[in-house]
């Protein structure tokens, strides 16, 4: 199968490998990739794995995992022969089929999620909200004296959850002259429904 390939002896001793450990130092270029690749489908062409075993290779990189991939596929004709014989994932991607596997070893339920940033996006400000609304006053002691008063009252909006007019320093709740129907002006500007200069 390999015997087309011209290797180097150093390529060489790591296509001898039966098992155990083994670390590669190597320069970029050298050729780490394609020798891993081979050694990888050195090891299925022999037959060296029972049958719930697969040679699994890990990088840090996305672009690695196709590259290997395509390699190791290019040293069979019938891409059959290696379906399901190996794995190449990189570390993320590691964790996550572990985890996948057996979530109870991480404590996690089986029906687990992996949220996008997007969604991540949303609990954490969600958490950060909840936080600044439990603990609002201790955010005003971080809050500049001399802080505009509708520069103040939006901070504050934020964390308490209130509703506030920007151009007044009271809660729409606590302002005169509210309207309690349907409709809420704001006694300042007098914009409705609530305030619009919020």
């Amino acid at each position: 199968m390999l015997s087309s390939f011209h290797f180097r002896p150093s390529q060489l001793e790591i296509l001898r490998y039966c098992g155990g450990k083994m670390g590669i130092a190597a320069v970029p270029g050298s050729g780490k990739t394609f020798t891993l690749s081979a050694l990888a489908a050195e090891i299925i062409a022999r037959g060296l794995l029972a049958e719930d075993q697969e040679v699994l290779i890990v990088t840090l990189v996305n672009s690695a995992v196709e590259n290997f991939e395509t390699r190791i596929r290019s040293f069979f004709p019938d891409r059959i022969q290696v379906l399901y014989k190996y794995r190449v994932r990189t570390l993320h991607g590691l964790a996550h089929d572990i985890v996948r596997e057996r979530p109870a070893l991480a404590g996690l339920d089986e029906r687990f999620q992996i949220l996008d940033e997007r969604e991540a996006g949303f609990i954490l400000k969600g958490a950060v909200q909840a936080w600044l609304t439990a603990h609002g006053s201790l955010l005003e002691d971080y809050l500049d004296p001399e802080l505009e008063p509708p520069k103040r009252d939006r901070v504050l909006r934020g964390r308490s959850g209130r509703t506030y007019c920007m151009k007044s320093p009271w809660p729409l709740s606590a302002q005169p002259k509210m309207h309690v129907l349907s409709q809420m002006t704001c006694a300042i500007c007098s914009n409705a429904p609530v305030c619009l200069c919020r």
